[in-house]
């Protein structure tokens, strides 16, 4: 599998995992999106027009900063450290969440996976998701590169954010 390093000034580029350390050097900030991710553009389209959005991650600066800039754009954004808290309050609450962000790994707990797949199975239904990552751990990069799902890769950059929110929703934020 090879990995699509879209970046904000060109078409999406094709290189193997080893490459995409290197490429990152000479670009602007990355994604990582596998060629077999395919979100389905007309349900997030769907989901989205709520602008609900769900931030998974046990690190409170991290987490925080990443709500903070979905709530200046716009965004009803519901914050958790661990998948429960999360499930718990969008199962209470009044919120459709319309894509999850989703850090890889969640206090050692379990990987970005298994909570995507948790909470899923929790609401229901199908729930977009981007995992986050700050790893550099070669055996980490090669799981997320096998995982189907985008992966932004920490730190994020608001220009980042904005193409992948745009990548899986087809609707680019009002920043």
């Amino acid at each position: 599998m090879a990995v699509v390093i879209r970046t904000q000034e060109s078409a999406p580029t094709v290189v193997g995992l080893a490459q995409a350390a290197d490429f990152a050097a000479d670009c602007p900030p990355l994604s990582v999106v596998t060629e077999t991710s395919s979100p389905n553009k007309s349900e997030a389209r769907h989901r989205f027009d709520r602008r609900d959005v769900a931030v998974l991650d046990p690190d409170e600066m991290g987490r925080e900063a990443l709500a903070g800039l979905l709530t200046d754009w716009g965004y009803k954004v519901l914050s958790a450290p661990r998948c429960e808290t999360l499930i718990s309050e969008t199962l209470h609450g009044d919120l459709e969440i319309a894509v999850a962000f989703i850090d890889h790994d969640e206090l050692k707990v379990r990987d970005g996976f298994a909570s995507h797949t948790m909470l899923e199975t929790a609401l229901g239904e199908i729930v977009p998701c981007i995992l986050t990552s700050g790893s550099s751990d070669p055996e980490t990069l090669r799981s997320l590169e096998r995982c189907g799902r985008p992966v932004l890769l920490k730190p994020i950059l608001p220009d980042t954010l904005a193409r992948a929110i745009t990548w899986i929703t087809g609707i680019e934020p009002q920043r």
